[in-house]
């Protein structure tokens, strides 16, 4: 693992202190205005303007994405599992304290990501994309004792495992207003190609409506179905991405999902400061009890505040690469059991009052991510 590392900050040092090699002459790109290519007007006849789905300044659009992500040695506390024992009001700490099962540190968690995002028709009035998307978190616990059928047991040494495929639509109505629609479907647990079943599967859904007021702002209202913390959520979201008149900063966000600051250094750097949410809700097998007739899930309902700072470059030509450096903050790590499918509703900790079948607190984690993406033109 160290010497992972330690070839990893090789890298990342070696790239960052090269020239960009797509300069024909230093400084020479920044000249180039690529938005002036953005427009285009035809000759002999009227055309119906649409609203475009970018704006200018924003951070490339990635075709194709592959990450390694590693988290450093954190604590964790595990209460006793027993189906409807904590009640959705129970103090989480509180719960821990009065049934504590496990604890100890989690020495190492992290692995591959890997992301692709394509384009299937791309017209002024119409973008249609498919994608899928696959994240590896690998752990291995520290040397303290085992609970014999507990959580640690089942993660150690293993990895849990998100897939899936997704599809968006982009449709705008005229030169300000459009639609965006997204449905994704995900399999998320610590399962193998051997035990690979729809038990593991989770469906989210987005929709929204918004305006494009001008080329540097775009912003749009909706609702979204989610696993972004662990359980399913029905939450509003809010798209919001603006450029400044000097190009030189701006915002992107998609509240409560994500938002970040963007610094553009020039054409071809460039600085992401904020937050995302990320989560799922994860089936592990070996605590999943089928029942005569019935599927029974024991399912971690995790959910994560990764707040950092980003740096991306272009590497070269459509091929850029970035490093992410922050903390890992939990949001949830509880568990629940899930009868024949049966799932429980809990907004953001706000609506809800189905009990926990066990609690969970992870200690902050500092983190890393570099990646290499080949992005849109």
């Amino acid at each position: 693992m160290k010497n992972i590392i330690v070839s990893i900050l090789a890298l990342f040092f070696l790239l960052i202190f090269t020239p960009n090699v797509n300069a024909q002459e230093e400084g020479e790109d920044d000249e180039i205005d690529w938005d002036a290519y953005g427009e285009v007007e035809y000759a002999g006849g009227q055309t119906k303007s649409y609203a475009n789905a970018k704006i200018v300044g924003l951070s490339p659009a990635k075709f194709i994405t592959v990450g390694y992500e590693q988290q450093l040695p954190y604590n964790y506390r595990y209460s006793e599992i027993d189906k409807d024992a904590y009640a959705f009001d129970q103090d989480r700490q509180e719960a821990i304290d009065n049934n504590l099962a496990e604890e100890g540190r989690i020495g190492y968690t992290g692995g591959l990501r890997i992301n692709a995002n394509i384009p299937v028709i791309s017209t002024n009035s119409f973008i249609w994309q498919m994608g899928a998307n696959y994240m590896q978190s690998a752990y291995r616990f520290s040397q303290d004792d085992l609970l014999e059928g507990g959580l640690k047991q089942q993660l150690d040494g293993r990895s849990l495992h998100t897939a899936g495929l997704f599809t968006t639509l982009y449709k705008p109505f005229n030169e300000t207003a459009f639609m965006l629609l997204q449905a994704q479907a995900d399999m998320s647990g610590d399962y193998n190609l051997s035990n690979l079943g729809s038990q593991y599967l989770r469906y989210s859904a987005a929709a929204l409506f918004g305006k494009r007021p001008h080329d540097r702002l775009q912003w749009a209202i909706g609702l979204s179905r989610t696993y972004r913390v662990g359980a399913p959520n029905y939450v509003p979201i809010l798209l919001y991405n603006y450029t400044s008149q000097n190009r030189k900063w701006g915002i992107e966000a998609l509240l409560p999902a994500r938002a970040f600051y963007r610094y553009s250094i020039n054409q071809t750097n460039l600085i992401l400061a904020g937050f995302e949410l990320e989560g799922a809700s994860y089936r592990i097998g070996g605590l999943s009890n089928p029942k005569a007739g019935e599927i029974s899930s024991f399912e971690i309902r995790r959910g994560e505040i990764k707040a950092r700072v980003e740096y991306q470059r272009r590497l070269v030509g459509f091929f850029w690469w970035s490093v992410q450096a922050g903390v890992r903050i939990d949001y949830s790590y509880d568990a629940d059991f899930l009868d024949n499918g049966d799932e429980t509703l809990r907004v953001f900790g706000i609506l809800g009052d189905a009990p926990f079948s066990m609690r969970n607190s992870l200690g902050p984690a500092p983190y890393f991510n570099f990646s290499i993406s080949f992005v849109s033109p």
